[in-house]
């Protein structure tokens, strides 16, 4: 590669580097119907399908990146990554709920 092509690649990436995404953490997901939303009171309990021992999925943009526990940050929930997810790999926050 020539290097006047890795300078076009390190300026690309500088730009690239500077998109803002959204990280989010998903302990777990269930389907309920409406009317069962609409009975809930304070204090009910709504069991996720992940199980608790297992590590949750970290997203950027709807896709996993990583997995990883649950942790105290000080006031805040933090999470500490555990496994980072193979690119080509990582399902779409749609194909993980089929």
């Amino acid at each position: 590669m020539s290097d006047e092509l890795m300078v076009q690649n390190d300026a690309g990436w500088g730009l690239l580097a500077q998109i803002p995404l959204r990280l989010s953490v998903e302990i777990g997901s269930v389907s309920r119907t409406l009317q069962d939303l609409l009975d809930l009171k304070q204090g009910a309990v709504i069991e996720l399908d992940r199980p608790i021992d297992e590590p949750v999925d970290i997203l950027a943009n709807g896709t996993v990146i990583a997995r990883g526990e649950v942790v105290n940050a000080g006031d805040r929930y933090g999470v500490r990554i555990t496994e980072v997810v193979d690119a080509e790999l990582a399902p779409t926050r749609k194909e993980r709920r089929q």
